[in-house]
Protein backbone atom coordinates (compact mmCIF):
# COMPACT_ATOMS: atom_id res chain seq x y z
CA UNK A 1 0.00 0.00 0.00
CA UNK A 2 2.75 2.44 0.54
CA UNK A 3 3.57 1.76 -3.01
CA UNK A 4 0.59 3.81 -4.38
CA UNK A 5 0.77 7.35 -3.13
CA UNK A 6 -2.72 8.79 -3.69
CA UNK A 7 -5.45 7.64 -1.80
CA UNK A 8 -7.76 6.84 -5.67
CA UNK A 9 -5.16 4.38 -6.27
CA UNK A 10 -4.99 2.78 -3.22
CA UNK A 11 -8.68 2.43 -3.25
CA UNK A 12 -8.46 0.86 -6.66
CA UNK A 13 -5.83 -1.92 -5.34
CA UNK A 14 -8.39 -2.48 -2.46
CA UNK A 15 -11.13 -2.84 -4.55
CA UNK A 16 -9.27 -5.06 -7.12
CA UNK A 17 -7.72 -7.59 -4.48
CA UNK A 18 -11.02 -7.62 -2.58
CA UNK A 19 -12.18 -9.18 -5.90
CA UNK A 20 -9.41 -11.45 -6.26
CA UNK A 21 -10.25 -12.76 -3.05
CA UNK A 22 -13.58 -13.53 -3.50
CA UNK A 23 -12.92 -14.82 -6.70
CA UNK A 24 -10.09 -17.25 -5.59
CA UNK A 25 -12.22 -18.48 -2.52
CA UNK A 26 -15.11 -19.00 -4.47
CA UNK A 27 -12.90 -20.94 -6.84
CA UNK A 28 -11.57 -23.25 -4.05
CA UNK A 29 -15.55 -24.11 -2.80
CA UNK A 30 -16.20 -24.79 -6.70
CA UNK A 31 -18.51 -21.89 -6.26
CA UNK A 32 -19.54 -20.96 -9.66
CA UNK A 33 -21.74 -17.56 -8.52
CA UNK A 34 -20.70 -14.91 -6.18
CA UNK A 35 -22.84 -12.84 -4.85
CA UNK A 36 -22.24 -9.05 -4.12
CA UNK A 37 -24.60 -6.89 -2.64
CA UNK A 38 -24.07 -3.45 -3.95
CA UNK A 39 -25.84 -0.23 -2.89
CA UNK A 40 -26.85 2.17 -5.41
CA UNK A 41 -25.62 4.99 -3.41
CA UNK A 42 -22.50 2.68 -4.27
CA UNK A 43 -23.00 2.03 -7.55
CA UNK A 44 -23.26 6.17 -8.34
CA UNK A 45 -19.81 6.48 -6.52
CA UNK A 46 -18.29 3.84 -8.71
CA UNK A 47 -20.23 5.65 -11.83
CA UNK A 48 -18.70 8.88 -10.99
CA UNK A 49 -15.22 7.91 -10.14
CA UNK A 50 -14.58 6.03 -13.21
CA UNK A 51 -15.83 8.98 -14.97
CA UNK A 52 -13.72 11.22 -13.69
CA UNK A 53 -10.90 8.78 -14.09
CA UNK A 54 -11.71 8.78 -17.93
CA UNK A 55 -12.90 5.05 -17.45
CA UNK A 56 -16.70 5.94 -18.50
CA UNK A 57 -16.57 3.69 -21.48
CA UNK A 58 -15.81 0.67 -19.30
CA UNK A 59 -19.32 1.79 -16.46
CA UNK A 60 -21.62 -0.87 -18.92
CA UNK A 61 -19.42 -3.73 -18.04
CA UNK A 62 -18.50 -2.90 -14.52
CA UNK A 63 -21.84 -2.36 -13.37
CA UNK A 64 -23.83 -5.14 -15.03
CA UNK A 65 -25.83 -7.80 -13.66
CA UNK A 66 -25.07 -11.06 -15.24
CA UNK A 67 -27.23 -14.39 -14.61
CA UNK A 68 -26.38 -17.05 -16.61
CA UNK A 69 -28.86 -19.87 -15.21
Amino acid sequence: MQAVPDLTGKEDLIAALRKALLLGAAAQLSCNKVAIGTSATRMAVRAVAMSAKGSGYALPGAIHFTDSR
